[in-house]
């Protein structure tokens, strides 16, 4: 029995040495040389392919040129969307405002809107403008709101409206869009994509007929129903209403430098070598309301109701909008009125 034993293991080791001897002999495809160690050549492949991978995250992230992996912007609407129930409504003459309810909210979140001559309000079951006077308390709406607008610090945030869209309760499959679109009926936020049929109807804030070209890179409103499933959701509008560029584009200038110069001397001051302007003479002759706060010595400028400009006496840095700037010279009180370096007024709105 030991001998059976002994004799099978001879006879493995004496077959197995021709196998090693047949591998050793197998060239290696991509340079013809002989792979004499196959566990060392594996070895050898996966060093390489960890020295490779860390060759490449060095690149990207430790380069000697400073360069870091670009990360793509995402698409920005031009406009804001909020849906939503009305919860309060003023309709008074020089004075006509919406609270609305967001509905995509767990907790209600309210928005007031400031509603100028310039809104546009429609009817979304029609598709046809309608008047403000028709929006009444609980209704159902949508508001678009430019993007770019400022937001007012008020509870609860004032935002400026540029388009409201009444919703009927029947109406809730019907769906509108205002944004920019490209000229292959992309829009601005990469969330809508337009294909324009026979059947769409395309007019101009006149009531004016226009073809397919008219509303390639235009800013639009949008009615449609049905989407596709895909990304981005595409639909055929029943209706397209091509906006007025320069209205939504071109912000309104006002003549400063012609209103500084009609000035009389009462209005203009030169204190150590610096020339004051008297600062709500000129806000108001440039189309905006001025209140005074007496207990912080602040000059608030307005417009629409939205707090553009916030001044203190004796502080050099003032708020625009949201954002800070600075003056030279911090503005004063003469004869008790507030005056203001006229360097201000050269950036004046912009």
């Amino acid at each position: 029995m030991k001998n059976k034993i002994i004799g099978a293991v001879v006879g493995a080791f004496i077959l197995a040495a021709p196998l090693s001897a047949y591998a050793a002999s197998i060239p290696d495809a991509d340079n013809n040389t002989t792979v004499t160690d196959t566990a060392e050549n594996t070895t050898n492949q996966e060093n390489a392919v960890n020295q490779e991978t860390s060759t490449d995250r060095t690149d990207l992230t430790d380069n000697q040129d400073g360069l870091q992996p670009v990360t793509p912007e995402e698409p920005q609407s031009r406009y804001v969307e909020n849906r939503g129930t009305i919860r309060e409504i003023t309709d008074e003459e020089g004075n006509r405002q919406v609270v609305l309810s967001k509905s995509d909210t767990e907790a209600e979140e309210l928005i007031l809107f400031n509603i100028s001559d310039e809104t546009l309000v429609y009817d979304i079951s029609t598709q046809e403008v309608t008047e403000f006077s028709k929006l009444n308390k609980d209704s159902e709406i949508i508001v678009f709101s430019r993007s770019d607008a400022p937001v007012g610090t008020s509870l609860p945030p004032l935002m400026s409206s540029y388009a409201i869209f009444a919703v009927g309760p029947e109406e809730t499959a019907k769906s509108v869009a205002v944004d920019f679109f490209d000229e292959k009926g992309l829009s601005a936020g990469n969330t809508l994509k337009l294909n324009v049929s026979q059947a769409t109807k395309i007019f101009d804030l006149e009531g004016n007929t226009l073809t397919a070209e008219d509303i390639k890179n235009k800013n639009l409103i949008v009615f449609y129903d049905a989407t596709t499933k895909s990304l981005p959701p595409q639909t055929s509008p029943s209706k397209i209403i091509v906006l007025n560029d320069d209205k939504v584009e071109t912000p309104e200038e006002n003549n400063i430098s012609e209103i500084i110069s009609a000035l009389d001397e009462n209005d203009i001051k030169e204190i150590d070598g610096v020339k004051y302007i008297a600062l709500a003479n000129v806000a108001r002759k440039a189309g905006f309301d001025v209140e005074w706060k007496d207990e912080s010595k602040t000059v608030s400028i307005l417009k629409d109701k939205m707090t553009v400009y916030t001044i203190t006496i004796g502080n050099k840095e003032y708020g625009y909008y949201k954002a800070l700037r600075n003056l030279e010279n911090a503005p004063r009180i003469i004869e008790s009125r507030t005056f203001i370096e006229s360097s201000f007024f050269e950036s004046f709105n912009k």
